[in-house]
């Protein structure tokens, strides 16, 4: 099974934003691919975005005006996106959004995209909510089947996060809110028993003095 990295903070940043709503979810995934995939920001889906209880409505002309700020100023690629399942058991891409990526590979000429699929499970009477995070990658020639991610977690805040929270960047994106949901309420992924050069080498991508004095 192929391997995606994500960041600790972006992790928690998607089950934030599931968590906070009754409603189906989402936004995109930002990264690079070399040498491994590595997402290094998460985001929601917009001002002017739309959501109910099974299904949501990106706010397309935001996200590609970020996209285009993520690609010029960070050299950013865009992965795909994630949204979330309320209350439901549905952990694989359904037909909808097969199609959906489908036309999107198309369109865009990417070679696949990636989508994480989140569930929100129902709260009890001795537990809050959590929400189970699934990966899949969708290569252009069999994007109707997908192939499920092993989702693996860098630790720590991600570099790109850091620098846009310390320079105070809005773009319609709280880039602390993460802070409020631990990793015990989020399951599906792996912790990397590499060490840490590894993810020191994920650091150096971005050259900025404020990412060494931040931590989670």
């Amino acid at each position: 099974m192929k391997r995606i990295w994500i960041y600790e903070s972006e992790l928690r940043a998607i089950a934030q934003e599931s968590l906070a709503w009754e409603s189906e979810t989402g936004g995109d995934l930002f990264g690079m691919w070399a040498p491994e995939p590595v997402v290094y920001l998460a985001t929601r889906m917009g001002p002017d975005s739309k959501r109910g209880r099974h299904a949501c409505q990106f706010d397309l002309p935001y996200l590609e005006r970020l996209n285009f700020f993520l690609a010029s100023e960070w050299g950013l690629n865009y992965f795909g996106d994630w949204h979330s399942h309320f209350l439901s058991q549905h952990d694989v891409p359904s037909r909808t959004d097969r199609n959906r990526i489908g036309r999107l590979l198309q369109r865009l000429g990417f070679p696949q995209i990636i989508e994480f699929i989140i569930n929100v499970a129902e709260a009890t009477p001795d537990a809050a909510r959590t929400v189970r995070v699934q990966g899949f990658e969708f290569p252009q020639e069999t994007w109707y089947s997908p192939d499920a991610l092993t989702i693996t977690i860098c630790p720590g805040i991600s570099p790109l996060r850091a620098i846009l929270t310390n320079r105070n960047v809005e773009l319609h994106q709280d880039w602390t809110a993460w802070k409020s949901v631990d990793m015990d309420k989020i399951s599906g992924h792996q912790c990397a028993s590499e060490t840490a050069s590894v993810f020191k080498s994920f650091h150096q991508v971005f050259t900025c003095p404020s990412v060494e004095n931040t931590s989670s």
